[in-house]
């Protein structure tokens, strides 16, 4: 939806989570987009890693893989604080 990102091409980070790998998927035809407008803020994808992932509970594995909402929460959080742009 390339409307909904030209609306939030002025937020300061924008953040894709998808329940698959990151290599590839979603969040890289979002970043394509943005880099292709020029767009200026940060970028973050979470979802699984590129390697084998051992078969399990989903609630575990999106634990293990920070895509629960507390993982979430924790990845946005470190990103804002390393970025230096405030508080989370």
């Amino acid at each position: 939806d390339t409307d909904l990102l030209d609306k939030g091409s002025d937020a300061s980070l924008i953040v894709t989570v998808e329940d698959n790998v990151v290599t590839n998927g979603f969040g890289s035809k979002v970043g394509e987009y943005l880099l292709s407008t020029g767009y200026k803020g940060d970028f973050l994808r979470l979802g699984f890693p590129d390697e084998f992932i051992p078969q399990g509970d989903c609630n575990e594995l999106y634990d293990d893989h920070s895509l629960s909402p507390k993982g979430i929460y924790q990845a946005i959080r470190e990103k804002v604080s390393a970025d230096g742009k405030g508080k989370a």
